[in-house]
């Protein structure tokens, strides 16, 4: 019901602008169907028009493939032609043609060429309609962040010295495995020592070393909706007393700043927060990075949480909120949690405390 309700949405905007709107992007194809094409190693295109007709592009090595679309005409191609050049059989003369950002330079060069007569732009009103998060989405959002949480107890438990940051990757991915959940929502980071420095470090084969600070940052899918969240162990007595004080001003910076999302405040003001605070503590220089950004069916969305957006936080927004801290050739610190804006405060979808987690060795 609920895609059938946005897919209604849609076509009274294809009525009213009189367009057709391709859709190439896995996120919104999944949004409007509710179908996962990630099975598709081929091109796939939902072709939507002013004539209340949606269509499905597909190539036909995936006929067998299961699908549970309703009210959607699915038309397959053979793997011996374009898929572009099936879909623009469907698209009537000098009509105007909207495309989402999903639609490769191939494709979109191909119908310039050889149907100059369309009239193509950009949209991005399908990711603006994904910045409002229902219910059955808070829902997947929140499960995705309790299985994240469920993973970070349990690697504290687990991990004994000799350890390295390759094989406490290794272990996240296990133990997300035996949650059966096998879509991370990216390659867990794993930096230890000088390492955390690099907010997106590549794990590697270095030792984890007593007295060391660990960066760890993970997250996976449910249904589709993604986690995503960093927390800092340490093993041992920390040897830089700077890395526990730096620690404690992030802790206390984060939570005023969810404290301090409603709807109708101003994203930029949260960024401008963040950074009037580290400024004095003389510490700005080392804030390298968006503040946080918007989640749901991918990684990042709208909005993104920085000192230039001009949007405000909204009922139904999910967000991640992380500053960190990182000093070139010493340490890095970071800790990142998923916010939902609901009508008068902002939640954090993690029960994990963001104290420090601790190896036993």
């Amino acid at each position: 019901m609920r895609h059938e309700i946005r897919m209604n949405q849609i076509y009274e905007k294809l009525i009213f602008s009189k367009t057709c709107t391709i859709v190439c992007s896995a996120e919104n194809i999944q949004y409007l169907t509710g179908e996962d094409m990630s099975f598709s190693s081929r091109p796939y295109y939902l072709l939507l028009k002013p004539d209340d007709t949606f269509e499905l592009f597909i190539n036909e090595l995936y006929k067998q493939h299961p699908l549970k679309i309703s009210n959607i005409n699915i038309i397959y191609y053979l793997d011996s032609e374009e898929g572009v050049e099936q879909l623009s059989k469907h698209i009537s003369l000098n009509q105007k043609v909207f495309f989402d950002c999903g639609l490769s330079l191939h494709d979109y060069l191909y119908l310039q060429t050889k149907r100059s007569d369309l009239q193509l732009s950009i949209t991005s009103y399908i990711e603006d309609m994904r910045i409002i998060k229902d219910e059955k989405e808070i829902d997947c959002l929140s499960q995705a962040t309790l299985i994240t949480d469920a993973v970070f107890c349990q690697l504290q438990e687990l991990i004994h010295l000799p350890a390295t940051e390759l094989s406490i990757k290794h272990q996240i991915i296990t133990l997300f495995a035996q949650s059966n959940v096998h879509q991370l929502n990216f390659n867990p980071i794993v930096a230890t020592g000088r390492n955390t420095v690099n907010p997106h470090h590549l794990s590697r084969e270095v030792g984890i070393q007593e007295g060391e600070s660990i960066l760890i940052d993970i997250g996976c899918k449910y249904n589709g909706y993604r986690s995503d969240m960093t927390r800092m162990m340490k093993c041992g007595e920390l040897l830089d007393a700077k890395i526990t004080e730096y620690f404690d001003i992030l802790k206390e910076i984060q939570s005023t700043v969810i404290d301090m999302i409603k709807p109708g405040l101003g994203i930029k003001e949260v960024d401008l927060f963040v950074r009037g605070e580290l400024k004095k503590r003389n510490l700005l220089d080392y804030y390298t990075h968006n503040l946080g950004h918007g989640i749901g069916l991918a990684a990042y969305e709208y909005p993104y949480i920085n000192h230039f957006s001009n949007d405000v936080f909204q009922e139904g927004m999910v967000v991640t909120i992380g500053p960190g801290i990182y000093i070139e050739g010493q340490f890095g610190l970071r800790i990142e949690d998923v916010v939902h804006v609901q009508h008068e405060r902002a939640k954090k979808l993690s029960n994990l405390s963001n104290e420090w987690l601790n190896i036993n060795y």
